[in-house]
């Protein structure tokens, strides 16, 4: 970065541009953090000496160091062992130029060395308002060790002055040397710096310009920063009219700083030049010890005219159906560099443009014809002036379109299966028109209602798949297409299509409303499946926990079912259910569990005798079977009234009654009570004989 003004005088106030310490010395340990106060050193052997280049890494380091300088330890290596040698230790003091060595250079040319004793000595400007400014101080601070690490890096008598350099010509070719720089002020706390160094000769790769950019009035030159940093601080640019003699471009080295918000893997240097005048350029690489590298190879470059004459204006477009002849007329602009005009014409408005300049146009030409091998298709046409650079202006895309007035024919063939997962495959014919842009494929669950549009643009296949679910109860699904052409004409739709969905979902169940135990039966009556599909009900019967057995003779049109097929004492379980058209049973069927009773009454006792005792009592006999019957049950009538319980007998088949009178009329009966708890009709009746 070159600094805008220089004050060669250090009484005159301190101004220039604020350059970053790290685009200057390469930092020899960059894993170290920054907010660790240290010394960073570099070594360097070439023509029989070795030169130290050093900077504390924090600029109020650097000024307090400014008064005593460093001091440098010297030692010799073994090299097989890798070890300082102590007896061969040496010691050297380094301190910044005082003021009074600077005065002989201030009428010289001298400016970077003049630039690092204004940086050490020079007046402070944030001191001369009189207030006491903490940030501006800081700032100038910043400013004063940039520009000094930019001074030592680029010009050794600078780094010697500012007492961050030191020679030594004290060496042997081919040994190894120990270094060690620190403070020679010991209350100033920085990490010491360390290196060694074998002193062989090297050599530092010349740079290299990748690339040179041609712009209207520039020339840039780029080379890549991360293969040239480790290297060199900064670089002289030069040029030559004739290839042979090289000017430099700048009085400073150029820097080229990156930041943050600007990164970039490349060093770009920007000349101003005037347009189809060529320069042959080089750089050559300053290193932090301000030798110079070898130039490096040169590349031509120059200022070329990259602004395009006006745009073609007034567009017009004409399209003769009867002889496929597009014709694009145009107004050419007034530009006195203009060369002639170019078409181009893509199937796409956002789509790859091809030249379709068979011949050249020159600037004279305003018209262009071509006869289109396809009417059905819309093509887009761009025309672009042409300089004598060869700068090209295009117009805004424009359609040529023929007229159409004609829909496609309504498509035929529709088909469509659908699958176990719910995927629906459509085909049909595709259509012959020319003009054919695809399909739209419409979609119904009846025939009879709204269809619905599935596809967002026109579908240019005649296979097509939908995904729909089938746990619904509606069994069918019913499709359509038409057909749609480049000029947005549609066809009449297809014959629908209908198509049935594979039934995954079992029939609503049927149930059993009501049961009740008759005399010889059990009557069962039910409701039927709602579900449309239902093809046939099953009644299902077992006896306690015997298996399930399919009643042959249900039928659930009638109003009940009467099983007759029961025996008195026993369990049963009856399940109703439904089974649809895809062969699906319904699920959950309700059980219902009835015990069979026999309600038959039981034949009564038979009366066999009934007389008068001679004591005045009746004794009345009878016949019953007692495996059966428990209890006798003796009814009694008086003159003809009511009859009422007279007795209950058990185990026993006589019975005497003792409270009669005579006089009276008396008529017995009797039933009978049977271990179920069921009990016989009214016997016959039976009057006692005197």
């Amino acid at each position: 970065m070159k600094p805008n003004r220089i004050a060669m005088v250090f009484g005159c106030v301190f101004s220039v541009w604020m350059l970053n310490a790290q685009d200057t010395l390469q930092f020899s340990n960059m894993d170290m953090p920054d907010t660790v106060h240290r010394i960073e050193m570099l070594a360097m052997y070439s023509e029989g000496e070795v030169r130290l280049r050093w900077a504390p890494n924090h600029a109020a380091d650097w000024y307090a160091l400014i008064l005593n300088g460093y001091r440098v330890e010297k030692y010799e290596m073994d090299r097989e062992h890798y070890r300082v040698i102590p007896e061969t230790r040496q010691d050297f003091e380094v301190r910044p130029w005082p003021v009074q060595e600077f005065k002989p250079f201030m009428e010289t040319d001298e400016a970077v060395l003049l630039m690092a004793g204004q940086c050490m000595h020079g007046e402070w400007e944030s001191m001369q308002s009189g207030t006491l400014n903490f940030a501006a101080r800081q700032d100038e601070l910043n400013n004063r060790y940039g520009i000094a690490m930019f001074a030592a890096d680029t010009d050794w008598d600078a780094a010697l002055a500012l007492g961050l350099g030191f020679t030594d010509k004290d060496v042997k070719h081919g040994a190894q040397y120990f270094y060690k720089v620190f403070p020679a002020d010991t209350s100033v706390h920085v990490l010491n710096a360390y290196t060694s160094i074998l002193t062989v000769d090297g050599q530092v790769p010349p740079p290299i310009i990748e690339r040179v950019i041609e712009h209207e009035g520039t020339v840039t030159l780029q080379w890549d920063r991360l293969a040239h940093e480790a290297y060199y601080s900064g670089y002289y640019i030069e040029r030559s009219g004739d290839g042979k003699t090289f000017n430099r471009l700048l009085d400073l080295p150029f820097v080229g700083g990156v930041t943050e918000e600007y990164p970039s893997q490349f060093f770009s240097f920007t000349d101003t030049v005037e347009n189809y005048t060529p320069y042959t350029y080089r750089i050559i690489g300053i290193t932090p010890f301000a030798t110079l590298s070898a130039p490096s190879p040169s590349m031509r470059g120059m200022g070329r005219d990259k602004t395009p004459a006006g745009r073609p204006g007034d567009i017009d477009v004409t399209c003769d159906a009867t002889t496929a002849e597009v014709l694009i007329k145009w107004e050419a602009p007034v530009e006195a560099d203009l060369e002639g005009f170019r078409v181009f014409r893509s199937g796409r408005i956002d789509g790859y443009y091809v030249d379709v300049s068979t011949e050249d146009l020159d600037d004279r030409t305003t018209a262009f014809r071509e006869f289109a091998a396809d009417q059905w298709t819309r093509q887009y046409y761009k025309v672009a002036s042409v300089d004598t650079a060869g700068n090209l202006n295009y117009t805004l895309p424009f359609l040529a379109a023929f007229r159409d007035t004609v829909a496609p024919e309504k498509p035929v063939g529709l088909s469509g299966t659908i699958d176990s997962t719910g995927v629906v495959t459509l085909i049909w014919n595709k259509g012959t028109e020319k003009d054919l842009r695809g399909y739209f494929v419409y979609m119904s669950n009846q025939a009879d209602q709204f269809f619905t549009n599935k596809v967002q643009r026109p579908w240019t296949d005649t296979i097509w798949r939908d995904t729909i679910t089938l746990k619904t109860f509606t069994e069918k699904i019913y499709y359509k297409i038409s057909a749609v052409d480049f000029h947005s004409h549609f066809s009449a739709f297809s014959d629908i299509v209908e198509l049935a969905k594979p039934d995954t979902l079992p029939p609503f169940p049927p149930h059993i409303t009501k049961y009740r135990v008759e005399k010889d039966h059990i009557r069962l009556e039910y409701s039927e499946s709602r579900s449309k599909d239902v093809v046939a009900h099953v009644l299902r019967k077992r006896m306690g926990s015997g298996e399930w057995t399919e009643v042959p003779d249900f039928d659930i049109g009638d109003v009940a079912y009467l099983d007759r097929q029961v025996e008195p004492g026993n369990l049963y379980a009856y399940q109703l259910v439904a089974i649809d058209d895809a062969g699906l049973e319904s699920r959950h069927a309700d059980i219902v569990r009835v015990k069979a009773v026999d309600l038959s009454l039981p034949d009564p006792p038979m009366l066999t005798s009934c007389i008068w005792n001679d004591d005045g009592s009746i004794t009345i006999e009878w016949t019953f079977d007692p495996s059966r019957a428990t209890t006798c049950l003796v009814y009694r009538s008086v003159n003809d009234g009511p009859f009422t319980t007279r007795e209950r007998v058990s185990g026993a088949s006589t019975f005497t009654d003792k409270q009669v009178r005579k006089g009276q009329k008396y008529v017995y009966r009797l039933k009978t009570q049977w271990k179920d708890g069921r009990k016989s009709r009214f016997s016959e009746p039976i009057s006692p004989k005197l």
